[in-house]
């Protein structure tokens, strides 16, 4: 099986070359603007470019919650851009970037309820989303740690 030909060239003529095209934006661009993946012990150079791997993540992201990255920018706007429940922005930093405030949604129902940081969202996931457990750590911190 031969490689496939992009633009006149397989992907392997243009690695020689030090670029490659990206499946998305359909441009030529320097093997430096991808990012790369393991598989078996291999490593590849991804077929999407940085930027539009970023805004293809971005997209399904929202399209996993049933929203639109229109209706993302709406909530992220009525929430004045902070956790919908500490009232912070997000700070936690993946790859040289600021992550995006995460879609909460209800497991069971699947209703998006806001958009969260990444240290509310994982608070809210581990408590298995259970208000009587978050109850009962609100006790027993206003207790100073004692067992009642």
């Amino acid at each position: 099986m031969s490689r496939p030909r992009v633009k006149g060239y397989s992907q392997h003529e243009l690695g020689a070359r030090g670029v490659r095209f990206c499946t998305i934006c359909e441009q030529e661009k320097s093997l430096a603007e991808f990012g790369t993946y393991k598989t078996r012990g291999k490593t590849y150079i991804r077929q999407r470019c940085r930027e539009c791997l970023r805004d293809y993540d971005r997209i399904h992201t929202h399209k996993r919650y049933g929203i639109t990255p229109e209706q993302y920018a709406e909530q992220l706007a009525a929430q004045h851009g902070v956790c919908a429940i500490c009232k912070q922005p997000e700070t936690t930093v993946q790859r040289g970037r600021v992550l995006q405030l995460a879609v909460d949604h209800d497991h069971v129902t699947g209703q998006v309820r806001g958009l969260l940081c990444m240290q509310c969202n994982q608070t809210l996931g581990k408590v298995g989303d259970s208000v009587e457990r978050l109850k009962a750590m609100i006790f027993y911190l206003e207790s100073g740690g004692q067992v009642g």
